[in-house]
């Protein structure tokens, strides 16, 4: 009896769960840092994740390629340096475009020195170390937003 009663109760109330916008849910946007400075790494991580995006990070752009392709998903941004032990950040471009399911992850270049990234075609932005924060957030945000 009590049985019947707690089924044709839970048949009675519909709950209305929202379903969730990942457009806005930045929970659900993920970023990959790549720099072989791990104090810049961590202090970007930190600064990023305060801001609810999930982040990886890889120190080289051979661990960023091994990282991308055998992950379950995919960032919706990279954050590159250029100059990199291993493999550089050019190298690192050049083989991610090789990828036809990784070469439409925009990238924004974070470089220590001025560097000629004319040979980078597809770039999202260039901007030099020390980065300004702020100015960053919102480079970030603008390319989630699109």
């Amino acid at each position: 009896m009590l049985e019947n009663q707690i089924e044709n109760l839970t048949t009675q109330t519909e709950i209305q769960v929202p379903e969730k916008d990942t457009a806005t849910d930045k929970t659900e946007r993920e970023i990959m840092i790549i720099d072989d400075d791990i104090d810049f790494r961590l202090s970007l991580a930190e600064l990023l994740s305060l801001q609810g995006y999930k982040i990886t990070t890889a120190k080289n752009g051979r661990e960023a390629i091994d990282t991308l392709l055998i992950s379950s998903s995919t960032p919706g941004l990279i954050l590159l340096d250029l100059n990199m032990p291993v493999e550089d950040g050019v190298a690192f471009w050049n083989e991610l475009n090789e990828h036809k399911d990784l070469c439409h992850i925009p990238t924004i270049v974070i470089t220590g020195f001025s560097a000629n990234t004319d040979q980078l075609i597809g770039i999202e932005a260039v901007m030099e170390k020390p980065v300004d924060k702020l100015e960053l957030l919102e480079k970030v945000e603008k390319i989630f937003q699109e």
